[in-house]
């Protein structure tokens, strides 16, 4: 094998180790997002579902009811696909991740790519090319360097508005948010 094929090969795990991390980064975000707001304002995990009493009774305060209830809340929601996940936040909680449905499909598909490259080591499977028609069933997905920081960028300015909109929404406490490192990447700050 030359050097030039080697080479080229650890550069798409290079950036697929990039996507796969910074999407881990984003979901698991959204997960701590929601974990915060509902121990912030516990009113809004009211709903029409039941818990057994014997839940309820098992607590020895209302302070770890809701911790525990937070934490059922949040892993329900992290098996869910970005779109019902935006979708959710947004009609509970009033709160858009998203501007718009091409962000939604956008972060869906890098999401999509995160997971074959997890799942499937990148090759394109049934699952992945019936969502993404215009792929080639058993080719490896490529990845651009502009591409793939400009797909990371936009997470993270996504994390960013996220951020901002939840602690002016819910009152959350923050110290150095995401905002000011969003303005920092997006151009509006010169240093750190």
């Amino acid at each position: 094998m030359s050097a030039l094929v080697r080479h080229t090969r650890l550069f798409y795990l290079e950036e697929e180790l990039r996507i796969a991390r910074s999407v881990d980064n984003f979901l698991a975000f959204i997960s701590d997002l929601l974990a915060v707001i509902y121990r912030n304002c516990p009113e809004a995990l009211k709903s029409s579902e039941s818990i057994k009493l014997e839940v309820v009774l098992s607590h020895s305060s209302m302070e770890t009811l809701i911790q525990e209830l937070v934490e059922r809340r949040v892993n329900q929601l992290s098996y869910q696909g970005v779109r019902e996940l935006a979708g959710y936040i947004e009609d509970r909680l009033g709160l858009k991740l998203f501007a718009n449905s091409e962000e939604i499909e956008r972060a869906a598909e890098i999401i999509d790519a995160r997971n074959l490259i997890v799942h499937n080591r990148g090759v394109v499977n049934r699952l992945y090319q019936e969502k993404h028609p215009a792929s080639k069933l058993g080719s490896r997905l490529r990845f651009s360097v502009e591409k793939t920081f400009s797909d990371l960028e936009f997470l993270f300015l996504t994390v960013c508005n996220a951020d901002k909109c939840a602690i002016q929404k819910f009152g959350l406490e923050a110290t150095r948010t995401f905002t000011e490192l969003g303005e920092i990447v997006a151009g509006e700050k010169s240093t750190l």
